[in-house]
């Protein structure tokens, strides 16, 4: 694997929410995930899954990979394959990623609205859950302009929680950058940072995703625990 220590020695990361390592894996690496990503789908029916890593070994074996080579001291606490398909299509709007999945509803001071997704409890944790996390995105498909690659806003994650006016301000006058990437590059996150992404314009082509968050390993509050976590790191 061609990755640097970017969390540790890229001092943009901090600074601009983002950070991207070309050719991560080698594509024979890859092309074995695109096999396993399309039998996952074809098995579930789905197009995008939650638990990836639960549901493959080798997804959690890459995983593993990324968080060591990159020096992290953390653990793995949600994977999820996305992919833009026909049947799978949307505009996703500009946003900030605010929710975690944990394992039961327990009601703790701090922590709140509640949601749920794929019938596994989500909810908004202060920010300081926020801040310690970070999201690795591992590109199984070129992401271009057409096929609806990410967008995101640098520096938008220093201020925190953004209220509606804060964020409608900042999409407005704040600076852009389209996340093209080629199958096998990895785009490192801060969950604060404001993304979004287009409808894909080429659904003829996948445009798979494998999206693996990483925190401090540990109970999250009293009684709260991940959904999905290991240590992988």
């Amino acid at each position: 694997m061609r990755c640097d220590r970017m969390i540790e020695s890229n001092d943009s990361f901090c600074e601009q929410g983002y950070a991207q390592a070309r050719s991560a894996l080698p594509m024979d690496r890859i092309k074995v995930l695109q096999k396993e990503a399309a039998r996952l789908q074809s098995r579930e029916g789905r197009a995008s899954l939650r638990g990836l890593a639960g549901r493959s070994e080798l997804f959690r074996s890459v995983a593993s990979e990324l968080v060591e080579v990159l020096g992290m001291n953390q653990v793995l606490v949600r994977s999820i394959l996305f992919d833009k398909t026909v049947e799978s299509n949307w505009p996703v709007a500009w946003h900030q990623d605010l929710t975690i999945a944990v394992s039961e509803r327990r009601e703790c001071t701090g922590y709140g609205p509640w949601s749920e997704k794929d019938g596994i409890p989500h909810v908004q944790p202060p920010i300081e859950v926020l801040e310690k996390m970070v999201t690795l995105r591992l590109h199984l498909d070129p992401a271009t302009e057409k096929n609806g690659a990410l967008r995101v806003i640098p520096g938008s994650h220093l201020g925190g929680k953004l209220g509606q006016k804060e964020q409608a301000h900042v999409i407005e006058n704040w600076e852009k950058k389209i996340m093209l990437a080629d199958a096998g590059d990895l785009l490192l996150m801060k969950p604060l940072l404001l993304h979004s992404s287009q409808k894909s314009r080429d659904v003829a082509r996948s445009r798979r995703i494998a999206h693996f968050e990483f925190a401090p390993g540990g109970a999250i509050a009293s009684g709260l625990e991940w959904a999905e976590q290991g240590r992988v790191g």
